[in-house]
């Protein structure tokens, strides 16, 4: 099993590779995504390939932009085994916009579900993949997208939480349903202005995943003051965006450095080119051992962002 956290701009996008030709996808990312070339190339390679669990925490075009595109790769060999939204982000008809009614003109393809806490969305004999929010109540009492933004956890059997998946929740309810005892937080990618560092708890976790970027409002996501809690609490805060410089120099990181060489090596005037498909912006790998390791290009990463004069993880 590996987890790749995709950079996708301003949003998420993660993918739980479960073979070589079957994954979990937790978001898809804006129009535009990688992650739509990244599944093009797996076509290219298997002939087919197969989304077990294709999970929208909720539905900002920033999370689910990227479904009219995935549409488009089904003539190819893309299947869904189910696509998983609150029922309440379905229903609610101002937020329907065409990315949305993707889902609806292709009921077939997508197999809709609503799963609520406390839903297993995936197992096997040693994790699980489950809700923790919203639940029943909750789902149908808040007014906006991000409160009600689902919560996921990839837990063992035992109740060992690895990894988060916040969506856009507030940090304050993303750390009253964990214990002090998960490895890697990933995203929220901004800060609500409801994000006071004061109520964020410390030793939630150990390990953040976010996009740090500066938008049209000219504000950073998330706010300085959340990222410098995580600072001083020894988070280590790793920037999904790390091909972006914050130095508004150069790339941070080169993309042939990102990416795996693809098999099907083309060819011109009868020579084999290169080529590299992105792979995500981090990577973990589960070992034989049961235990979690994140890739060579963390080495990479903490190596390029430790030249930056100017960092944004780093207020």
């Amino acid at each position: 099993m590996e987890i790749d956290f995709w950079a996708v701009g301003q949003g998420d996008c993660s993918c739980i590779s479960l073979s070589p030709s079957e994954c979990i996808l937790i978001d898809v990312g804006p129009f535009g995504s990688p992650i739509v070339r990244w599944l093009s190339e797996q076509l290219v390679r298997y002939g087919n390939y197969h989304i077990n669990s294709l999970i929208l925490t909720h539905n900002h075009a920033d999370h689910c932009g990227a479904l009219d595109s995935i549409v488009g790769l089904r003539e190819r060999g893309l299947t869904i085994g189910k696509t998983c939204l609150l029922q309440h982000d379905v229903t609610n008809g101002k937020h329907i916009k065409s990315f949305m009614l993707a889902i609806f003109e292709n009921e077939q393809f997508f197999h809709l579900q609503c799963p609520i806490a406390p839903d297993v969305i995936w197992a096997d004999s040693n994790r699980e993949l489950c809700v923790v929010f919203p639940n029943y109540q909750t789902v149908t009492t808040v007014s906006t997208a991000n409160e009600r933004s689902m919560i996921l956890v990839l837990r063992k059997i035992n109740g060992e939480n690895e990894f988060i998946w916040g969506g856009d929740a507030h940090y304050k309810s993303i750390c009253t349903h964990f214990n002090g005892n998960a490895h890697v937080l990933v995203g929220p990618h901004h800060g609500a202005p409801q994000d006071k560092p004061k109520q964020i708890p410390q030793n939630c976790y150990k390990k953040l995943f976010v996009s740090l970027s500066k938008t049209n409002f000219h504000e950073q996501f998330p706010n300085k003051d959340y990222i410098k809690r995580n600072v001083q609490s020894g988070v280590d805060i790793a920037c999904t965006c790390f091909t972006k410089n914050c130095d508004h120099s150069e790339s941070l990181i080169k993309p042939s450095e990102l990416g795996h060489f693809t098999p099907e090596k083309p060819k011109k005037n009868g020579e084999e080119v290169k080529t590299y498909f992105c792979r995500g912006g981090m990577r973990y790998c589960l070992q034989n051992t049961g235990c979690w390791s994140i890739d060579e290009c963390d080495v990479i990463y903490q190596s390029a962002r430790a030249k930056l004069t100017k960092r944004l993880c780093r207020p």
